[in-house]
This record gives C-alpha cells, sequence and structure tokens, in this order.
C-alpha cells in the first residue's frame, strides 16, 4: 500500500478514502434506485446524512486540507489525487476544485486579511444575524469574487481549475 502514497504519515487517509467510498457511495446509489419503496429511501437518507455530518465530516475535512497542501500520491498515480476533489467533495457538499482554489489562491496568501475576499474579519463573530450575512455572500458571490481575484493576482491555473471544477 505504501508504494502509491507520498508519505507513510497519510496512511490514515487512504484507510479514510477506503471507508467513505464503501459506505457513502453505495448509499447515494440507492438513493437514486428507481421505485425504491419511500420508507428505505429516508432510511438511505437518514444514515448518509448521520454519517456524513457526525461521522466523516470532521476527518473528510483534515484530509481535504492536508491533501490541498501535499498531494497525497505518488506522481506514477497521480490521477488518483483527484478522487478525493472530484468524487468524495461532493458527497459532502464541496465542488470539485474549489477549496483547493480558494484555499492555496487566497486564503493563505491573503490571511484572512482585507484582501481575502471572503475574509471574516467584517463581520461580528458573536452575531447570527452577521452570520447569516457573511453566509449569503459566501454562497452567491464566492465563486465569482474568487475568479475576479485569480484574474486580478495572475492565478490563471487556479482560476482553470476552479472554473473547470465548477
Amino acid at each position: 500500500m505504501l508504494q502509491f502514497i507520498q508519505d507513510k504519515r497519510d496512511l490514515p487517509f487512504v484507510y479514510l478514502i477506503l471507508e467513505i467510498s464503501v459506505t457513502l457511495l453505495p448509499l447515494v446509489a440507492l438513493l437514486f434506485v428507481p421505485g425504491l419503496p419511500a420508507g428505505w429511501w429516508w432510511a438511505a437518507f437518514a444514515v448518509y446524512m448521520g454519517l456524513t455530518t457526525f461521522y466523516f465530516k470532521g476527518p473528510f475535512g483534515l484530509m481535504l486540507h492536508c491533501t490541498s497542501h501535499r498531494i497525497l500520491f505518488k506522481k506514477k498515480y497521480s490521477r488518483l489525487n483527484h478522487y478525493i476533489p472530484w468524487v468524495i467533495g461532493p458527497l459532502f457538499g464541496q465542488t470539485p476544485e474549489t477549496y483547493l482554489t480558494h484555499h492555496l489562491g487566497m486564503h493563505h496568501p491573503e490571511n484572512n486579511l482585507p484582501d481575502d475576499e471572503s475574509s471574516t474579519m467584517y463581520y461580528q463573530r458573536d452575531s447570527v444575524a452577521s452570520f447569516g450575512r457573511y453566509l449569503v455572500d459566501f454562497f452567491l458571490l464566492g465563486i465569482p469574487k474568487l475568479v475576479l481575484y485569480l484574474g486580478r493576482t495572475s492565478k490563471p491555473k487556479l482560476r482553470f481549475r476552479l472554473l473547470r471544477g465548477r
């Protein structure tokens, strides 16, 4: 197994990929079975939501963050590096390539300061209304702002990855 990955410390991520794949992918497939009785559909949906929200979300987020900073699979197996953002990511509401392009393309260089288009510094952290404004802005304008930022800061490769994944 270690011949596939860059660093043996990443082996838990390989196990997490396998665990997510064998549990969530069949559940998602089940949700699209035509004629599935409503009770079975809702049961599958409840299990899927429980697993994605309470069991896998934290480990998946850590894996996505770490594999954005350092690729997981060696160059010979580089196509496997697309599996997390393109196959597993959507199961958690992540559109392909958006996390990496935002995180490495804008968030790290700008460090959540004013030039970071998704900076939280303008919002009051203990206010539900302020959080709501941030959330609406992020969901509606996050991608367009990121596209403009990546263009303005001359990062065409990241902008292409972002647009390809949307």
